[in-house]
C-alpha cells in the first residue's frame, strides 16, 4: 500500500531517536527532556528557559554574599524576568523566605529586571550572577530566635523565572550547601568589619592582644581567623584593618602575602619594634608558630608540631616567650642573634624555662638588662615570676581571699587567670570568668586595683565581661580584649577596651576602644559557602498550547 512506508518511517526515526537518547542519557547523566538541549536541537516546541543554576564560592571582598549564577538560554526575540529568589535554612522550620539581593555586584541580574535575548546574545557568557545578601537574611532569623551563632547551617536557594513572551514560569532549586556563620562583617568596608569606623568592626572570640607602643593594637581575632590592627590616635581608635588573614580557616601553606594567608584559629600575637608579627595558631592536629615580616609583607611558617600553644610575648631584648599549654612548658626563642626570616628556627633553638601546670599566658620584659618573665599556670590558678636565671616564685593566686585593693596578691584566690601584661612597676592579671582584671604592684605584690567596670560613650557603666587578652604600653595604658558571653542582641563582649592609669582605682575605668560586640556583632554576619554543588542541570519544559 502506498501509505505504508511513510507511516513506518516516523516509527523508525522515533525508535532510533529513543535509542540515541537513552544511550546519551546513560553516558552523560542528562534527563530525557534535557537531551534536546544537550544535542543542540532548536525546537520551537521547547520553552527557552533557564538551563542551569550554579553556586559560586565567594571570593575575597565578597564575604557575606553568595553568588547564584543564573544561566539564561533565550532566543533574540524573547525575554525573561527573574521574579523571585528565595532561600530556606534546612533543619530550621524548612520554609522559604525572600532572599535579599546584594547591591552593586557587576553584571548581576537584578530582581524584577527583564533580560532580553539580545542582551544574552551580546555577552560572552550566558550566566548572570544574582547575589544573595545572606547576612541580612540570616540575621533576621537570628533576631527572631530561629538560629544561633556561631553555627553551620544547610541552605537551599530557589529561583523563579518567567518567559515574558509565553508567560510560562519555571521554578528550580539548587542542591543543599553549607553556610558558615561563624564569621562576622559589616556592610561598611572591607573584610570582617574593617574600615575607618572602629565602632562598626566586629570580632569573634578575640583572645591575644599586643603592642600599644607602636601606635596600634594587634589582636588575635580567633573566631574570624585573622590578625586585626586597631590604629590609635592617643588612646582613641582611628581605624580597624586586617593585618594577616583571609577570614577563611586554613593552615600552613608556605610563604605567602599577608592578605592571602589563611590562618587557623590564631590565639596569640606578638609584635616587635620593626612591625614584625609572630602568631600562634591552635587549629589542626598540632599548633604552629608563624611570622609576618613587615618589610616584605610576607607570612612565613616558623615552627609546627606544638601541643596547644596558648600565649606569646616578645621582650624589648627580642626574646620571644612561647607558652605551650599542652606540653606544660614555656619556651624562650632568642631572636636577637638570628633573623628568623633569613634563618628559620628549629626546635633545637628553643630553651625551656621549666615545667608549668597548663601555662595559659606568658609576659616577658627586660628591665635594666635583666629579663623578667611572668607565667599563668591554669592548673594551679597562680602566677609565677622568673627573674633572670632564678627559680620561679609565686606572685599571685594560691590563697583563699577574694581579691581586693591592698591585699597581698599571693593570699587571694584566682578563679580563671587567663592573660597577663606587665610593666616595670605593675603586673596585670585577667581573671577571665570572674570578669575582672587585677593590677598588682611588682615590688610589694599588693593589689593596687581591681578593674570590673567599663564606662560607655554616654558615661553609663557596665560590668567587664570575660577579659581574655591584655597589653600595656610605655605610657601605662592598658588594652583589654573581652571575649564576652552570649551572641544575642545587646550582649556585651567581643571587643577591645582601653584603660588609662589602670593601677589606680579612681582613674582605672575602661572605655570602649574598638567596639565589636553589643548590637554590632549580631546585626551583621558573614555567610560563606563551604560546600556547594558545582553544577545543576535542569530540563527544559515543553511549551503547551
Amino acid at each position: 500500500m502506498p501509505t505504508a512506508a511513510p507511516r513506518s518511517r516516523p516509527r523508525l526515526r522515533a525508535a532510533v531517536t529513543a535509542l540515541l537518547a537513552s544511550l546519551f542519557a546513560a553516558s552523560c547523566g542528562f534527563g530525557s527532556a534535557g537531551i534536546a538541549a544537550a544535542l543542540g536541537k532548536n525546537d520551537r516546541t521547547i520553552t527557552r528557559t533557564p538551563t542551569q543554576l550554579t553556586l559560586l564560592t565567594p571570593t575575597a571582598g565578597q564575604t557575606g554574599r553568595i553568588a547564584l549564577s543564573v544561566g539564561l538560554d533565550v532566543d533574540p526575540n524573547e525575554a525573561l524576568v527573574v521574579e523571585a529568589v528565595d532561600y530556606s535554612l534546612l533543619g530550621a522550620d524548612g520554609t522559604f523566605r525572600t532572599a535579599t539581593p546584594a547591591l552593586g555586584f557587576p553584571n548581576e541580574v537584578v530582581l524584577g529586571e527583564t533580560v532580553t535575548g539580545a542582551t544574552v546574545a551580546a555577552r560572552s557568557s550566558k550566566f548572570f550572577p544574582f547575589v544573595w545578601n545572606s547576612h541580612f537574611d540570616l540575621d533576621a532569623l537570628h533576631t527572631a530566635g530561629t538560629i544561633s551563632r556561631p553555627v553551620t547551617a544547610r541552605a537551599v536557594l530557589r529561583v523563579r523565572i518567567r518567559n515574558t513572551r509565553t508567560g510560562e514560569v519555571i521554578t528550580k532549586s539548587t542542591g543543599e550547601f553549607f553556610v558558615d556563620q561563624s564569621l562576622l562583617t559589616t556592610i561598611a568596608g572591607g573584610g570582617v568589619g574593617d574600615g575607618n569606623d572602629p565602632a562598626s568592626a566586629s570580632m569573634l572570640d578575640p583572645t591575644g592582644v599586643t603592642s600599644l607602643s607602636s601606635g596600634a593594637i594587634y589582636i588575635a581575632d580567633t573566631g574570624n581567623h585573622r590578625i586585626r590592627r586597631v590604629g590609635l590616635a592617643g588612646t582613641a581608635a582611628s581605624n580597624v584593618t586586617t593585618a594577616i588573614g583571609t577570614g577563611f580557616q586554613g593552615g600552613p601553606s608556605g610563604t605567602n602575602a599577608a592578605d592571602r594567608t589563611s590562618l587557623n584559629t590564631p590565639v596569640a600575637v606578638a609584635a616587635d619594634a620593626r612591625g614584625n608579627l609572630f602568631v600562634a595558631e591552635t587549629g589542626g592536629t598540632t599548633s604552629q608558630l608563624r611570622a609576618y615580616e613587615q618589610q616584605s609583607g610576607l607570612v612565613f611558617d616558623l615552627l609546627s608540631g606544638f601541643n596547644q600553644l596558648s600565649s606569646l610575648s616578645l621582650s624589648s631584648a627580642r626574646q620571644l616567650y612561647i607558652a605551650e599549654a599542652g606540653a606544660n612548658v614555656v619556651w624562650r626563642l632568642d631572636l636577637a642573634t638570628a633573623d628568623p626570616f633569613l634563618d628559620p628556627p628549629a626546635f633545637g633553638d628553643l630553651q625551656s624555662l621549666g615545667a608549668f601546670a597548663q601555662p595559659l599566658a606568658v609576659a616577658g620584659l627586660t628591665i635594666a638588662g635583666t629579663d623578667t618573665i611572668y607565667v599563668v599556670s591554669g592548673g594551679t590558678r597562680q602566677v609565677a615570676r622568673i627573674v633572670g636565671n632564678g627559680a620561679a616564685s609565686n606572685v599571685a593566686g594560691g590563697g583563699v581571699q577574694a581579691p581586693a585593693v591592698g591585699l597581698d596578691a599571693r593570699t587571694v584566690a584566682l578563679t580563671d587567670p587567663f592573660a597577663l601584661a606587665a610593666s616595670a612597676t605593675h603586673l596585670y592579671v585577667a581573671d577571665r570568668n570572674a570578669d575582672r582584671v587585677l593590677a598588682i604592684d611588682a615590688t610589694t605584690l599588693a593589689i593596687s586595683n581591681v578593674i570590673t567596670t567599663v564606662t560607655l560613650a554616654d558615661n553609663t557603666t557596665r560590668a567587664l565581661r570575660r577579659p581574655a587578652g591584655l597589653a600595656i604600653d610605655g605610657n601605662g595604658n592598658l588594652a583589654i580584649v573581652e571575649t564576652g558571653g552570649s551572641l544575642t542582641p545587646g550582649a556585651v563582649g567581643h571587643q577591645v577596651l582601653v584603660a588609662t592609669a589602670p593601677q589606680s582605682p579612681t582613674t582605672g575605668l575602661l572605655r570602649q576602644l574598638a567596639a565589636g560586640g553589643a548590637v554590632k556583632q549580631v546585626t551583621q554576619s558573614v555567610a560563606a559557602v563551604q560546600q556547594a554543588t558545582a553544577s545543576i542541570v535542569y530540563e527544559r519544559t515543553p511549551r503547551t498550547g
